[in-house]
């Protein structure tokens, strides 16, 4: 038996930048319009981040935690999208709430974008001084009762930022820092 191959027909003066996926076809967008759709959602994800409300901060940092599911698997536009709107001084702000639960969160989505995406981004967070707040939570921590799920990705998080970069020798040799996590017993 003959096995039949599967073209795809195309149309002309159609590029593949601009094709839609099936999926897309199905839910009736181009692939234009399904970006400025996850644009747009993006953005209202980080609106939600300073919500009065305990449960919309946490549902925002979740759903940020969730566009990077695992190493290289984000998409441009959504990180482009998401630095242009600052989002590593606003989930700073959240990595300093009040809440106990907003604050692991948030350090698991720092901890997710970190992870997934390259040394560029890594940069951008060391130079959005991302470390001198992971380091406060560090000092907070110390002194009441320990989160170890916030601690494990703290120290996740600073091993992915620190990862190839020269400034992890001046942290080895932070005194302050050192004496932290001694008497955190991890």
């Amino acid at each position: 038996m003959g096995k039949r191959r599967n073209r795809k027909s195309r149309k002309r003066g159609q590029k593949n930048g601009n094709a839609a996926s099936p999926h897309d076809k199905a839910m009736g967008g181009t692939a234009k319009q399904v970006r400025d759709a996850r644009t747009a959602r993006t953005i209202s994800i980080m609106a939600e981040l300073a919500s009065p409300s305990i449960e919309n901060r946490i549902q925002a940092c979740s759903a940020i935690a969730n566009l990077f599911p695992g190493p290289g698997e984000y998409e441009q536009e959504v990180l482009d999208t998401l630095l242009e709107n600052d989002v590593f001084r606003k989930l700073n702000s959240r990595v300093t709430d009040s809440n106990a639960s907003v604050r692991r969160v948030a350090c698991g989505a720092l901890n997710n974008i970190s992870s997934c995406c390259g040394l560029q981004v890594r940069k951008i967070m060391n130079e959005s001084d991302v470390t001198s707040t992971i380091f406060s939570v560090l000092r907070a921590e110390n002194l009441g009762d320990k989160d170890e799920e916030m601690l494990l990705h703290v120290f996740q998080l600073l091993c992915n930022i620190f990862e190839n970069n020269d400034r992890v020798q001046d942290i080895e040799q932070d005194e302050n820092l050192n004496s932290v996590l001694r008497q955190l017993e991890i």
